[in-house]
Order: structure tokens, then sequence, then C-alpha cells
């Protein structure tokens, strides 16, 4: 059986990592996972014929595209690849006491289930909370009655009383105050603007550490998201974000480049 490689320095297909960059190349950011990656070119050729003879025929690229599917991406990637949205982050910022309604009046706490606080901590510790302030209206509910639970990062508190509890007139209430974890917002705006053009680069690397690599000198996102949301029990499914990068010559008239340092 013949193990030998005959072209050993012909192009070879792998394992790719896809980058953008924002200033034309001098730094790259790397998009991570991507799967069903393909790069497509198309061209046209034009053929003039006179009477009496035939010109040389012409080509033109008429475009250049480079598709994937994103893993694990980031609110700044989607920032990135689009247009017409703003990119915030909320600082952490403690939120004062305040009352919060956990059952309404009438609904019924049921023995050994638990009600979940819905706020967090930034520093996923539990939400503390006077006794006094759990209250059923205007009567505090005894501490032999419940338990405080901190699991997932969820601040629960236990009915272990024996018996179902129903919220009176103004329902069962407590006070706290907390400090949520830092957000990130990206608004997308119902306005007409132009797209945003980044650079590309398609990168492989062999085992040598030698790059064959596509380069998109200047283009723009023409997918928009379409994202499907997989149950926790798909393990073979993930959120995933099609791109497709549409070559722009907005310098010069280059459009691409195709760099291969394996070949050495």
């Amino acid at each position: 059986m013949n193990t030998t490689v005959e072209k050993p320095k012909t192009l070879r297909l792998g394992s790719w990592r896809l980058y953008i960059s924002q200033n034309w190349g001098n730094t790259w950011r790397d998009l991570w996972g991507i799967e069903w990656a393909k790069f497509t070119v198309t061209k046209s050729i034009s053929e003039i014929v006179a009477d009496n003879q035939k010109y040389p025929p012409e080509e033109r690229v008429e475009e250049a595209v480079l598709s994937a599917n994103l893993f694990e991406f980031k609110l700044e990637d989607i920032a990135l690849l689009n247009s017409n949205n703003t990119l915030e982050e909320v600082s952490w910022e403690k939120i004062d006491l305040r009352e919060v309604v956990l059952l309404e009046k009438d609904e019924i706490w049921k023995a050994w289930t638990f009600l979940n606080l819905s706020d967090r901590n930034a520093d996923n510790t539990r939400i503390s909370f006077e006794a006094t302030s759990f209250k059923n209206w205007t009567t505090q509910i005894s501490e032999d009655k419940y338990e405080v639970i901190f699991e997932d990062w969820i601040t629960k508190i236990y009915n272990k009383s024996w018996g179902d509890i129903k919220a009176l007139t103004s329902g069962i209430k407590i006070s706290y105050s907390n400090t949520p974890a830092k957000e990130k917002k990206i608004i997308f705006n119902d306005s007409k603007g132009d797209l945003k053009l980044n650079s590309f680069k398609f990168v492989n690397t062999d085992s040598r550490g030698n790059e064959l690599a596509v380069q998109i000198y200047a283009g723009y996102n023409t997918a928009w998201i379409d994202a499907s949301f997989a149950s926790n029990y798909s393990q073979n499914e993930s959120l995933k974000l099609p791109i497709s990068i549409k070559a722009f010559a907005s310098q010069g008239e280059r459009l691409f480049e195709i760099s291969d340092k394996q070949d050495v």
C-alpha cells in the first residue's frame, strides 16, 4: 500500500480559522468556531465578435463570497458584522432596597416547594434579606416555616411548614437589595445607513506553523441573524450565526488575495 504523499506542497484543506479586522489588517479578531465554511468566486466572460474577426475574450470577477456558520460568538461579533446597531455595556450598580411580590392574593405556596427570587448578584452570592421583611400581607412569615437555599446561583425560599400557605390581601412579599452583573446590549436601529466594511482573513495552519490564507481586503456581511435555539437535550446542536461576506473593491480594484506559505 502506498503511504507516501506524491505532492507534499500542494494546497491542503483542514482546520480553518476566520478573522475580522476593523483597521484594514493592522489587528485581527478571531471569530472562533466555524462550520460549513465556503469561499466562492463567480466571474463573467464576454466575447466581442466583429464581422471580420474575433477579439480575445475578457473576464471579470463578478462576486467573491466567503460564507460560514459561527459558533461561540459574542455580541461584539454581531455588532462588528452588522450595521445600524449600538453596543452598550451596563456597569455594576447596586439597586436600593425595594419590595418584591412573590405571590399575588389567593395564590398558593405549596408545602415542600420553592419561591425563587428572580434577581441575582454580580458576584454569584446569595441575596440577603431581613426576616422581618418576608411577609404574607402584613404578617411576618415565621422563620421556622421556611429555609433559604442558594442553588445554581438562584436564591430560593423553601416551604418546610408541612402545609400550604395562601397569599392574603397584598400577597406574599419580601424586601431586599442586590447588585446585578454587568450587562451587554446590542440595539438595532430602524434606520438606513452605510454597511460596515471590514477586512476578513480565512487561515489554515499546517503542522509546521505555515499558513494558507484567503484575505478579503474589504467586505460586508449580507447575511442576517438566523438563529435556531436548541433544547438542552440536543447535544449535537448549538446556537449558530450564519455569515456571508461579500468582497467590495474599496481599495483600488483589489478584491481578495490567496497567499500560501505552506508551499515553501
